[in-house]
């Protein structure tokens, strides 16, 4: 039995909701945790701008990200310092 099921399944008047909020929470993560991953394996070894959140934030982006106007956080970005996973709220 997985832990979300465990919590699930606990008989419990006074933790009901603890326990089920503790189960979706569990449940979210693991699906972040999945698409980092499945990202990571895909595009990860080509480019990390590809997984970064604000890659082709504007659609006239050019990603000539050294001589770029636009306002985003990749103008700024080196060596990833902005960089954040699009899977990431």
């Amino acid at each position: 039995m997985s832990l979300v099921e465990e919590l699930r399944s606990k008989q419990s008047r006074d933790n009901r909701e603890l326990l089920d909020r503790a189960a979706g929470e569990i449940e979210r993560l693991k699906a972040a945790y999945d698409g980092l991953v499945a990202d990571v394996k895909t595009c990860g070894v080509r480019d990390v701008c590809y997984i970064c959140k604000a890659y082709n934030l504007h659609p006239d982006c050019e990603c000539d990200c050294m001589e770029c106007k636009l306002d985003c956080p990749c103008r700024e970005c080196r060596e990833c310092s902005n960089w954040k996973w699009r899977g990431e709220e």
